[in-house]
């Protein structure tokens, strides 16, 4: 209920309120940097690293701004080969992370240098491969069959970001509709707390012909630090 609560004031700020200021739309492109936390950090054993884009509007005139970011994280884990009974086993972790939040932050709008604050609720969406379509979504068992398929998990996620522009470049025609007014730098420091998925584990029984693997099931708390450029058009 509070999910859906959120996404309607974003919505109704955005509709009613959200009157353009062409000179404040800003699109965003960021190197990501995410470090898995908590119970997180226990069963991804490296950091990630991708690319995340937003773009935001500005609500009329006020300093508030409302938009959209979307990211995507690749964990280089390496897979895990286990022997057991008649079967070649390897575990393949998991493997990335696509992130998806409405946001609607707080921006200091002149100067050369421009703090904000950011709240954020959307999704984690993570892939991998598993055994069976109703698994968990880390690992890949292979039998002589050598079967797989695709398995993709989802979580609800929440947070907060705060982060600082610096303004490296201002256009001289401003009056250019069709051409950006001015590049920052922008770094940005992001916390999310994530859902819970489950995760496979090493050790496993046999029954019959199937090897079946324990799971645990954690949350997925997400640190990232970002360092991009920030279109201002």
């Amino acid at each position: 209920m509070r999910i859906t609560f959120t996404i309607i004031i974003l919505v109704f700020l955005v509709v009613n309120f959200g009157q353009l200021n062409a000179q404040g739309v800003q699109a965003n492109v960021n190197f990501l940097m995410g470090l898995p936390n908590k119970e997180f950090k226990e069963n991804v054993d490296r950091d990630g690293y991708g690319i995340g884009v937003s773009c935001l509007i500005p609500l009329g005139d006020s300093p508030l701004f409302a938009g959209l970011n979307i990211g995507a994280l690749y964990y280089n884990s390496k897979d895990q080969p286990i022997e057991v009974e008649n079967s070649s086993v390897t575990l393949e972790p998991l493997k990335g992370t696509i992130l998806a939040h409405l946001l609607l932050r707080g921006q200091k709008t002149d100067g050369r240098l421009r703090p904000y604050i950011e709240g954020l609720v959307g999704l984690q969406h993570f892939f991998s491969r598993t055994s069976t379509l109703n698994g968990p979504i880390y690992g890949v068992i292979e039998d002589g069959s050598t079967l797989s398929t695709n398995e993709i998990a989802k979580v609800f996620s929440f947070g907060g970001s705060c982060g600082c522009m610096y303004s490296i470049h201002t256009y001289a025609d401003r009056d250019d509709e069709s051409k950006a007014k001015e590049i920052l730098l922008d770094l940005r420091l992001r916390y999310l707390y994530g859902g819970e998925t489950e995760f496979i584990k090493e050790s496993y029984r046999i029954e019959g012909d199937n090897v079946i693997f324990d799971t645990v099931r954690s949350r997925t708390d997400l640190l990232t630090i970002q360092l991009g450029l920030s279109f201002v058009f």
